[in-house]
């Protein structure tokens, strides 16, 4: 499955994210289309993900607030130029790896538009007696209008075509993995494991997958939704480890999904179905909902805030216990905090704190009434508020404490100066002092908390802490009005979390803060010796708020509980901070400054392991007259143990060094225990291995910077330990601890490697670490490669 999620990255990455923020384009002219399903064989389907495609929707679609965002502001501008930089990114990646230029990014962008307006499907089988699933992928149209030879460069690579039922099929010569071809003006990319049921369905002989339950059970909000997407997660076809069941989740028997256009937004609806009783984390939020006219209090005036039914007392039970179920040293932590916290405060967290509040809570934003930022606030209900302000006047000065220390180590000693000090006046009520170090406008706050008979308010501002205490005490419901109604109206009665956000206050904010954003992160990046990042944000295509306003509305995202399951309801005039489409959106806005900065930020880290095993190599090779040799050998010349452990205790290592037994091989059943202590510093974070496994390897013999038994004095390297590696990423993993060397004389790059893109992180035996292009010449590796070979290794 990994080669064919790898060779599908350049379009599909390309497809989810470009296709995001390409919705600018205006949709074709509506025309139904067939479900993509029927394509799919029914038996066996773990996953399935639809997509129509937006010319099948297209009026449902130009009347969405977001539309109008895109073609009547400049956000359309902004999202067209981000997805060409993106997509350029993408083919410049993909190239570096395949050590070519095939990919285009043109052709990148018009993979993504075609996927965008025609749709796709894609899913994942289960085959009996294999543990690794079988995916499909069908992209509808897009082997319409193209020139096929040119899509096939961005399909999984084939060696061979082969003739079946009628179909010329690209595949792999030893038949596994991916097999491509077209079904009329659809692109069918199967698993070899499924492909003959895949033919035998496209021809009707065999159910498919538009006839199955889970589909064909779903159901939207409202005659007014619209449907875009539609998918599921069938439970029963995937297998589940001991521990899932441990932590109850053996209860959920699958997950459905549809996305959609509603009056103008864009809906999405999750539902995970799991019939009562539920046990485990599933049973996480059962407990007493509320409906539109009984939230906690909120702010009238509030723009966005969060309403809940939680016991935070009864979630923690269920987290611990399952906790303890599958992780009992982690378990056995936990309660020697609490009794260690109980025994220096006399605070029990779990009874006096946990216990006593809830269920009812809410916070949130008011903005209009905005002093230095505007104002905040909270509610808890209580248990008993008489109790719980005893509990306060002793936690307080801990929290005080804890939070000022935090802040001292993080800020520096201005930062200090955090205080929760009890009002005067004898009230149950409470003045936090915020410090200036930290920022000046900070000086002009004083948030406050309020115990009112069993209810607990936090606010910034003292008439907040008024209004939410009168609303409480009056039992004034929140009202839905104007923009709102439609949330009050569409609340389930057993909702247990509400959030409201009203994108016009922090939409414009989230995209204006794009460039800077970018910024932060390519001074962070150059900061740390990486290259500038390709993405620039040209700041004029970046909308005003006033522009942006007229199709902005306020967006809402609800759970609430039922007797079949847990249901989420989200709507949205645009993917909203609260939204569950917000990653998509937000994700494909930034997509190619993350993915850069996230990659720059590994091979950073990579970089300094590299160094730190140099420096251990070089610390080595003074105490003993060279760098360690290939192996720690036995009394008869035998290899025993890599050089890697000989290095241990220069890395701060020397217990692990000790418990290993140096008269015993790597696999010993004493020693291969060990193997899951590996140090850090020879696992490289852009490749995730198996635990004790690493790709960090020198070359041995023939030339190579190790010998095989004995050690290599500095003055040796008669190359020059500038043009001499000392050791680098392989291509090929190996136990940590197994003396295992590269060979000098292995053709192409000698087997290095890496999962970093364009090439790999040697380092040399003068102590500096490069990167080295996957591109480099055998000829010249191979002299980088070898102490006293002689070769001219040109810059």
């Amino acid at each position: 499955m990994m080669s064919i999620v790898k060779r599908f990255r350049p379009w599909i990455v390309s497809g989810f994210a470009i296709a995001a923020i390409l919705a600018a384009s205006p949709a074709s002219a509506q025309e139904k289309s067939k479900s993509l399903a029927a394509r799919f064989p029914a038996e066996g389907l773990a996953f399935y993900l639809e997509f129509d495609g937006l010319t099948a929707h297209a009026k449902a679609w130009q009347k969405t607030q977001f539309h109008g965002l895109l073609n009547k502001t400049t956000m359309g501008d902004l999202a067209r130029d981000l997805a060409r930089q993106g997509a350029e990114q993408i083919a410049k990646s993909a190239n570096e790896d395949g050590g070519g230029d095939e990919f285009d990014a043109k052709t990148i962008e018009r993979i993504a538009d075609d996927l965008l307006r025609g749709g796709f499907a894609f899913g994942l089988y289960m085959p009996e007696g294999s543990e690794e699933p079988a995916p499909m992928l069908v992209g509808r149209n897009l082997g319409k209008g193209m020139d096929r030879k040119t899509l096939e460069a961005y399909l999984p690579k084939s060696d061979r075509s082969e003739t079946r039922a009628g179909r010329s099929m690209r595949l792999r010569g030893n038949g596994s993995g991916p097999v491509t071809w077209w079904e009329k003006d659809d692109v069918m990319i199967v698993d070899a494991a499924i492909v003959d049921r895949a033919v035998a369905t496209v021809e009707g002989k065999g159910g498919n997958a538009a006839s199955h339950p889970i589909l064909n059970g779903l159901k939207g909000g409202s005659a007014a939704f619209e449907p875009v997407a539609r998918g599921f997660v069938d439970f029963a076809r995937i297998p589940l480890p001991p521990q899932a069941r441990k932590l109850g989740l053996d209860g959920v028997r699958h997950i459905e999904m549809l996305g959609g256009f509603e009056d103008a937004q864009i809906r999405t609806i999750v539902r995970v179905v799991a019939p009562a009783p539920r046990k485990g984390l599933l049973s996480i939020l059962d407990g007493p909902g509320f409906a539109a006219d009984g939230l906690p209090p909120i702010h009238p005036s509030a723009s966005g805030f969060t309403a809940m039914s939680i016991e935070p007392g009864a979630i923690f039970a269920k987290i611990t216990d399952a906790i303890k179920a599958t992780d009992p040293a982690t378990g056995r932590q936990i309660d020697t905090f609490l009794n260690q916290f109980k025994t220096q405060t006399g605070i029990s967290l779990v009874d006096d704190v946990l216990k006593a509040v809830g269920p009812a809570m809410s916070f949130g934003t008011v903005p209009e009434r905005a002093r230095n930022g505007g104002d905040m606030f909270a509610t808890v209900e209580l248990k008993d508020g008489v109790a719980f302000a005893r509990t306060l006047d002793k936690l307080a000065p801990v929290l005080a404490a804890i939070v000022d220390q935090a802040l001292k180590a993080q800020a520096g000693p201005n930062a200090g100066g955090f205080e929760i000090r009890k009002a005067e006046g004898g009230k149950a009520e409470w003045v936090v002092k915020l410090p200036g170090g930290l920022a000046p406008v900070l000086e002009q706050i004083s948030p406050r908390i309020r115990i009112d008979k069993e209810t607990l308010i936090f606010a910034f501002e003292t008439r907040s802490l008024d209004m939410l205490q009168q609303i409480e005490a009056r039992k004034t419901p929140y009202a839905f009005r104007g923009d709102y109604a439609f949330i009050g109206q569409r609340m389930p009665k057993t909702t247990v979390y509400l959030a409201v956000q009203d994108a016009r206050t922090n939409f414009p904010a989230l995209i204006s803060s794009i460039p800077m954003f970018i910024q932060g992160i390519d001074q962070a990046a150059q900061a740390d010796g990486n290259p500038p990042l390709p993405i620039r944000i040209d700041r004029n295509q970046v909308p005003s708020a006033e522009s942006m306003a007229p199709f902005l509305t306020p967006s809402m995202v609800t759970v609430s509980v039922h007797p079949e399951g847990i249901k989420l309801d989200s709507s949205a005039s645009v993917p909203s901070i609260d939204s569950p489409a917000a990653v998509g959106v937000t994700v494909a806005l930034l997509l190619p400054a993350v993915q850069s900065a996230r990659e720059a930020a590994r091979r950073a880290q990579c970089f300094n392991n590299h160094k730190q095993i140099a420096l251990a190599m070089h610390n080595y090779a003074d105490a003993n007259k060279g760098f360690p040799p290939m192996a720690i050998t036995g009394k008869n010349g035998e290899p025993l143990l890599s050089w890697r452990v000989a290095l241990l205790p220069y890395l701060e290592q020397q217990q692990l060094y000790e418990a290993i037994r140096k008269d015993e091989p790597w696999d010993s059943p004493h020693n291969r225990p060990l193997m899951s202590r590996m140090p850090a510093v020879f696992a490289c974070p852009t490749n995730e291995l198996e635990p004790g496994m690493t790709c960090c390897r020198a070359f041995v013999g023939d030339g190579g910077i190790l010998e095989k038994d004995k050690t290599t004095p500095l003055s040796t390297i008669r190359d020059g330990t500038s043009n001499t590696i000392m050791f680098a990423e392989a291509a090929e993993p190996v136990e940590w601890m197994r003396p295992e060397g590269l060979p000098v004389n292995a053709p192409g790059l000698l087997g290095l490697g890496s999962k970093h893109p364009g090439g790999f992180v040697a380092a040399f035996a003068d102590g500096s670490v490069r990167f080295i292009s996957s591109r480099v010449s055998p000829r010249t590796l191979k002299g980088l490669a070898t102490k006293d070979g002689g070769e001219v290794v040109s810059p």
